[in-house]
């Protein structure tokens, strides 16, 4: 009887335990690619949590999705395609993701560099591989299709490659590449990631029934994944032997150990959880797939991934069953306001459009578009509250009356944009009431600047399109948008023909506007924008706008002046060869020129169809050659990176005269990038370009800098006034050109008052360099410890900021013991006083001061062995309240999109610690001219050493 009762138990655990095998289907043959779970094996990992593990190695028989499906195997391992399988099948349900990013690249001969170099190629793919993966989705991006080059079956071989039968193949990163590189062979990869395409790849997936009925079991094998996979990336070389040893020697050791410094790339473990699905990313790629109607635009992803996010500790139980009763959320927005947001072919397009992907994931209703044909149509449709929200908007007293709005989440300045010759527009408000300025209808400009400018000329437009064009055409002086959608338009359909020339002191602040009596749903999408992260913000904000107004600014002047310089040299050598009679004066007039030339700031290149004919020494000394004579005679390719060809090859042959970034290429190889411009001009039979560049290795190096510093609203304050240092030297370049050519054509040339002409204009290109170089220096880090003078540092930030000053009508009153000195850093020190005298000329901003009680005093004296600086402003001071937090990183008493609050701070480190000062900042009441003011006085204390006090 007891024999009878146990054998009983034994088969009822036997029938109804819960299963404890898992067999995993993988995707390819044993290697590296598979680390992890052969580490988890090897480990007993899966032993310890109770799973019975078997791996199967793929054959050319298995069908890998059909056999999960069909419960031949229980898991199985897929590329980034099992997502497009999965919207077309329910059952499919995706468990983990291990590979952040696609392996899967082309391959391909050295003089092939971008994907429409493949077209008419010889290719060797797979056919899943051009249908199906992230190479597909590239190839679609450049409108390729397969019947485009000439598909050779894959033999996963790489001798048909070094043979030259084929022309390209794909690969995964990992693996020929290594045969490649050890037979020494050139070749280049195209990969979709350089494109912005991020498949996924190493995708365990099952059937959905299976997976759900022994999640247990999945949790506890997914665990194992985990630390199987950590270990095998913490040794990869012990992982390799016994891979080559017990499972497949396919692949050399060496080869394993390659492929596993590329499978950590791929896995990227810093920057994920191993395993994890990305959901933001994830739905980007499905909202590319869905772009290109691969998949299903109703297709919801999160249905079909296990353990998906929910919504349930995000909102509150009111705002559940608010959403639950709600059923969908109706969306207006603008039609047309690239990149932001636009309506195409009936979908939400645009930088607001990949926000929504990312609110849209943490919801469980849809967000449903309203489609309209303008913006002020989808303004009276939130009125009318046919529309629940607005995708971007900018809070109005107007819009208050019936709309609410979230904590913004894009900011961006406006911009004014005018043609060519128009100079930089230092004050906007003074243009707005004197020159027709253009406005989209219904947009925030119109509102708040008709009621600071009253007496305004304010022109009203349908949208940006129809205010560009008649700027271009003259009607209006200049139109005013936000910075990334002039910066769109300008490179799309106006380059060349108009500028950024001016940008507002006031933010666009871009929020969700709700409707007024929709207090939950603005709390949902507050909480929404909250918990955006800064990576998401970043690499959407960087994916869509590639306009900097600084840059754009300061470069338009450079290639002014420049190109001046450039259109003498081209005339002179016309002339040199029409007028043989004067031969020997142009040719001293040429070596005045080539000095003019070699002095300034720019590397200049003079090309015969692509090849060098003559170069500056600039741009011998920015490529690190001997002499002018190693690069005469070069190829154009020879001097730029592989990855620039494309920009050069579109330049040259569309001839257009706008400035570009590419990477130069110095003797020793190595990359610099550059601002260039060029032109062509005819030179006797001979059509030739002159091509100038401009080095950013220290711009670009600053940039990064000044971002993380916010010092970029400095920056700004110092180009208005380069701008007017400028105008002068401009019109002397331009008066003397258009002199020396009546001259010429005249017969008039005097040699005496040529040489005269000739050094003028050396001497104003030497000014304006000059000018340029006192403006990256003051900004420079690069600095050393020396004794300067204390009065010279703060004159020089008083002159950097005197028309900036001017313009604000504040008066600068000062009181300098010109013989105080003091040891240190002079460029941290005048950006510390910067920051001061920026932040008293916003206070008078903000607090409404009247112009005429403007003004700022600054006494320099010695006391008690130190030197002593005190900055007095009559703006009206600073609240109690806050006046002990002006210091503190990222406090701000100015508004949000005006100030980071690093500003101070920054001051207060340099003072403190660099200078080991003391600052302290109090209000004060005192007299000047007869009338009394209220402001702040900040006192800063620098200790002198003992011989100079």
């Amino acid at each position: 009887m007891l024999r009878v009762l146990l054998i009983i138990i034994i088969l009822f655990n036997v029938l109804y335990a819960k299963n404890s095998h898992l067999s995993v289907q993988l995707y390819w043959k044993y290697q590296f690619e598979f680390a992890g779970y052969i580490a988890a094996l090897e480990n007993g990992y899966y032993k310890e949590l109770g799973v019975d593990v078997k791996l199967k190695e793929y054959d050319n028989s298995v069908d890998v999705i059909s056999d999960v499906i069909n419960q031949k195997s229980d898991l199985g391992i897929y590329s980034s395609s099992i997502f497009e399988q999965a919207a077309k099948n329910s059952q499919i349900m995706i468990v983990a993701n291990y590979l952040k990013r696609s392996g899967l690249v082309f391959v391909t001969k050295q003089d092939i560099v971008t994907p429409i170099d493949l077209v008419g190629k010889r290719v060797m793919a797979g056919g899943f591989e051009l249908d199906n993966s992230s190479l597909a989705t590239m190839l679609r991006k450049f409108d390729i299709s397969k019947s485009d080059f000439d598909i050779v079956e894959h033999n996963f071989e790489i001798n048909d490659f070094v043979n030259n039968k084929i022309d390209a193949m794909t690969t995964f990163i990992s693996n020929q590449t290594f045969f490649l590189q050890e037979k020494n062979i050139s070749y280049n990869i195209i990969d979709p990631a350089n494109y912005g395409i991020f498949g996924f790849e190493q995708n365990l997936f099952g059937n959905k029934e299976f997976i759900l009925n022994n999640q247990d079991l999945i949790d506890k094998f997914l665990e194992a994944t985990k630390k199987g996979w950590e270990y095998a990336l913490a040794n990869p070389i012990e992982l390799c032997e016994i891979i080559y040893n017990k499972y497949s020697n396919h692949k050399s050791i060496e080869a394993l150990i390659y492929e596993s410094h590329q499978i950590k790339k791929l896995m990227m473990p810093n920057n994920y959880e191993i395993g994890s699905i990305d959901l933001n990313m994830l739905q980007n790629f499905i909202a590319g797939l869905k772009e290109d109607l691969i998949v299903d635009d109703t297709y919801d992803v999160l249905q079909s991934l296990y353990n998906k996010k929910t919504i349930e500790n995000y909102f509150t139980q009111q705002e559940r069953e608010y959403l639950s009763y709600k059923q969908e959320i109706k969306m207006c927005i603008d039609p047309m306001w690239m990149p932001y947001e636009r309506i195409e072919n009936g979908k939400h397009i645009g930088m607001s459009s990949d926000f929504f992907k990312i609110f849209q994931s943490n919801l469980n209703i849809p967000i449903k578009l309203i489609p309209t044909s303008s913006w002020e149509e989808s303004i009276q449709k939130a009125k009318n509250k046919e529309c629940d929200i607005l995708s971007l908007a900018t809070k109005t007293p107007d819009r208050s009356e019936y709309l609410n709005f979230t904590s913004s989440y894009i900011d961006y300045p406006w911009v004014i944009v005018t043609n060519m010759d128009k100079l930089f527009v230092t004050d906007i408000t003074s243009i707005l009431a004197t020159e027709k300025i253009g406005v989209v209808r219904g947009y925030a400009p119109y509102d708040i600047y008709s009621k600071k400018v009253p007496n305004h000329k304010m022109v009203l437009v349908r949208d940006i399109k129809e205010g560009l064009d008649k700027v271009r055409s003259g009607e209006l002086y200049g139109f005013v948008d936000a910075l990334p959608v002039i910066g769109y338009e300008l490179q799309k359909h106006y380059a060349g023909e108009l500028k950024v020339a001016g940008k507002f002191d006031d933010m666009i602040e871009l929020s969700v506007a709700v409707n007024k009596d929709d207090e939950i749903l603005l709390n949902i999408f507050e909480k929404l924008i909250q918990g955006l992260s800064t990576e998401d913000k970043n690499d959407i904000l960087n994916r869509w706008i590639t306009l900097n107004i600084e840059e754009k600014i300061i470069f338009n002047y450079i290639w002014e002046s420049l190109f001046a310089i450039v259109l003498i040299i081209a005339f002179f050598l016309f002339r040199q060869i029409k007028l043989e009679s004067k031969k020997k004066e142009l040719e001293e007039a040429l070596k005045s020129i080539q000095k003019l030339i070699d002095s300034t700031m720019e590397a200049i290149f003079i090309f015969d169809k692509q090849e060098c004919i003559d170069v500056n020494t600039i741009a011998v000394e920015l490529l690190g050659y001997g002499s002018k004579e190693e690069m005469i005679g070069k190829k154009i390719s020879d001097f730029i990176s592989k990855k620039s060809q494309k920009s050069i090859d579109k330049y040259f042959k569309e001839d257009l005269v706008v400035p570009y970034e590419i990477d130069l290429v110095k003797e020793d190889g190595t990359l610099v990038p550059a601002l260039v411009q060029g032109r062509y001009m005819t030179l006797g039979s001979k059509k030739i370009r002159i091509s100038s560049a401009l080095d950013l290795s220290a711009l670009k190096h600053k940039d990064k800098l000044l971002f993380h510093q916010s010092k970029m609203a400095s920056m700004g304050e110092m180009i208005g006034n380069i701008a007017h240092q400028w105008r002068q030297p401009l019109s002397v370049i331009s008066t003397i050109s258009t002199a020396l050519k009546f001259q010429i054509e005249l017969d008039m040339i005097n040699k005496e008052e040529l040489i005269k002409d000739m050094s003028t204009l050396n001497e104003t290109a030497q000014y304006l360099s000059k000018t340029i170089d006192d403006f990256r220096n003051f900004f420079s880090l690069k600095s050393e410890k020396i004794t300067f003078n204390l009065s010279d540092a703060v004159k020089k930030d008083i002159a950097l900021l005197s028309a900036s000053f001017k313009n604000h009508f504040i008066k600068v009153e000062s009181s300098f013991d010109d013989s105080v000195e003091v040891e240190g850093f002079v460029g941290e020190l005048t950006q510390a006083i910067l920051n001061i005298l920026n932040n008293a000329k916003d206070a008078f901003k903000l607090n409404d001061v009247f112009t005429e009680d403007r003004v700022i005093i600054i006494n320099i004296y010695k006391k008690d062995r130190c030197a002593k600086i005190d900055i007095t402003d009559s703006a009206g001071g600073i609240k109690d309240s806050i006046i002990e937090k002006i210091f503190e990183p990222y406090f701000t008493t100015k508004h949000q999109s005006q100030g980071t609050g690093i500003g101070l701070y920054m001051t207060y480190e340099i003072i403190t610690k660099k200078f080991k000062g003391v600052i302290r900042v109090e209000n004060k009441d005192f007299t000047y001219n007869n009338k009394n003011y209220r402001g702040a006085m900040f006192k800063i204390s620098i200790p002198i050493k003992e011989e100079n006090a």
